[in-house]
């Protein structure tokens, strides 16, 4: 096997990504974007972490966002292949109730989990010849766009959840103007928190 523990199989299918894709994504099909994706950004954060899941910041329910995402080539397999294997070789734990969850203990066990901001990925919906978001999916936009609306903005750095596996799964959180600044490239690695 290569580093990291990987098998055979792992380390030549991380190698060969390594060496032909700077950043990897996929999205659902039954999804779309609601503006620009800041490309940038994405790539500042999967560079940092060799790692890394990016997912939007959006219709999470308590884990990431399963409608797709951004990561690093050193993520790939475990990204692609994980899901399945782990349903099938590892116990899930009791207290995960849903796809969302799920993927946040399966890529949590290997990569670092990030939520950010600067793009959002939704499920697009079709009624009458147009195509429209869900009633969630607006007011994430919404929330996005004016910030919290009670004045100060609270941030956290991270989210971390306990599962009854006895393991703490945690996602970093990446928020505009907070941990980074869009119209600069400027990273700020500590954030002061009041939440």
């Amino acid at each position: 096997g290569g580093k990291g523990g990987g098998g055979k199989g792992s380390s030549s299918s991380s190698t060969a990504v390594n060496r032909y894709y700077d950043i990897i994504h996929r999205v659902r099909d039954d999804s779309g974007y609601f503006a620009p994706v800041d490309f940038d950004h994405l790539y500042n954060l999967i560079s940092r972490y060799p790692l890394t899941v990016v997912s939007s910041d959006c219709e999470y329910h308590g884990g990431i966002n399963d409608r797709g995402s951004f990561v690093s080539p050193q993520a790939a397999y475990d990204y692609f292949n994980h899901p399945i294997l782990h349903m099938y070789t590892k116990d899930l734990p009791g207290d995960v109730r849903n796809t969302e969850q799920f993927l946040m203990v399966t890529y949590g066990r290997t990569c670092k989990l990030i939520q950010t901001d600067s793009f959002h990925l939704f499920r697009l919906w079709e009624a009458n010849n147009t195509v429209s978001f869900s009633d969630s999916d607006v007011k994430c936009i919404e929330r996005n766009r004016i910030g919290t609306g009670h004045g100060k903005v609270h941030h956290r750095k991270s989210i971390c959840h306990d599962f009854d596996d006895g393991n703490t799964y945690c996602v970093y959180l990446d928020k505009a103007g907070l941990t980074y600044f869009p119209d600069d490239m400027v990273s700020v690695n500590d954030v002061t928190s009041d939440a």
